[in-house]
């Protein structure tokens, strides 16, 4: 019988070192917290309940400590908070409640200063040239920000437009981009049979007066081969022409429509003064004079009307116009 008793003395000891905290334990544990930054701060400030021990009756005396309390600020990341409690009286029975707060930072960066845009000129001979830019600065409430680019500062352009982008991340990824063009203006020469002229293009607008980078403000260049050039506005002559040539039309227009109406005019008015003759049978003398070639005149010339005939010289009439006129009745109407 000695031997069942030296079991259950060996388990109660066993039990007594490898299982502490039987005595006393943790309530009501907080799980994993979560919650975001705010877009001024890399911090945020934190609440939750304080777990509590139960079944302290039994053990003389427990000592407690805690890493975090509720309403503290967090930093952007991981936090693990730990409450520990020991029995100080023989410091065997240990209890632990552990959990972890998550402060995700979802702000990307800011760009406070990003550059418009940067012109630069290739000198004669060049195919290529230095740019230089003010390098673009960025904030993030985190206070950390990497800046990285795809063309550093400095670097050779060729002519033409190239777009240059910036981009600002922060400690938890998050992303912002600056974009501008640098844009290089070739050098051009013109040459002519007398001279040789060199224009400096811009890209807003040509500066008036301002040939091979000196400034022409009515004195003679210093160089005889040097040609100042005015740039020549072909918009402008272009619409002078156009509204030149449309007056001309209009002009000619004008003309032909008056000399057509005046023909059409003059055809009408002499259509209706024919078909008046036609149905009255007048007929215009060689005087301007109208008559009926039938009718007799009142104030002809008497002759006999038998003249040379045997028996008419005692019969005498007028001569009727169409006989005064033979020349007319021969003719016909107009």
């Amino acid at each position: 019988m000695e031997f069942p008793k030296v079991c259950v003395t060996i388990f109660a000891a066993i039990s007594a070192i490898c299982l502490p905290g039987l005595a006393f334990r943790y309530n009501d544990c907080p799980g994993p917290i979560t919650v975001d930054t705010a877009a001024d701060s890399d911090t945020v400030a934190v609440t939750w309940k304080h777990p509590y021990l139960t079944g302290l009756g039994n053990v003389g005396s427990v000592s407690q400590t805690v890493s975090h309390n509720p309403g503290e600020k967090f930093p952007i990341g991981l936090t693990r908070v730990n409450y520990l409690a020991i029995n100080s009286t023989d410091y065997r029975d240990l209890q632990v409640c552990t959990f972890v707060i998550t402060v995700h930072d979802r702000i990307p960066p800011v760009f406070n200063t990003c550059p418009i845009n940067v012109t630069s000129y290739l000198g004669p001979n060049q195919t290529e040239t230095e740019v230089l830019w003010d390098i673009p600065q960025a904030l993030d409430n985190s206070r950390y920000v990497q800046l990285r680019t795809d063309h550093e500062r400095g670097s050779n352009f060729t002519a033409g437009t190239v777009v240059v982008t910036y981009t600002a991340r922060d400690t938890t990824g998050n992303e912002a981009h600056c974009q501008f063009p640098v844009i290089v203006i070739p050098f051009i020469v013109t040459t002519t049979t007398e001279a040789t002229t060199t224009m400096e293009t811009t890209t807003a607008k040509l500066e008036v007066g301002t040939v091979s980078g000196k400034h022409l403000g009515g004195s003679k260049p210093s160089d005889p081969g040097v040609v100042e050039a005015t740039p020549i506005d072909w918009k402008i002559w272009v619409s002078r022409g156009l509204i030149f040539v449309s007056i001309l039309c209009l002009f000619t227009f004008a003309i032909v429509a008056f000399f057509v109406i005046r023909k059409y005019r003059v055809i009408k008015r002499l259509k209706r003064t024919r078909v008046l003759d036609d149905e009255a049978e007048i007929y215009p003398s060689s005087a301007g004079e109208e008559y009926d070639m039938w009718e007799d005149p009142t104030n002809g010339p008497e002759l006999p009307p038998n003249l040379g005939s045997p028996g008419s010289k005692t019969e005498i009439r007028r001569l009727n116009k169409a006989e005064e006129r033979p020349l007319l009745v021969a003719a016909g109407p107009f």
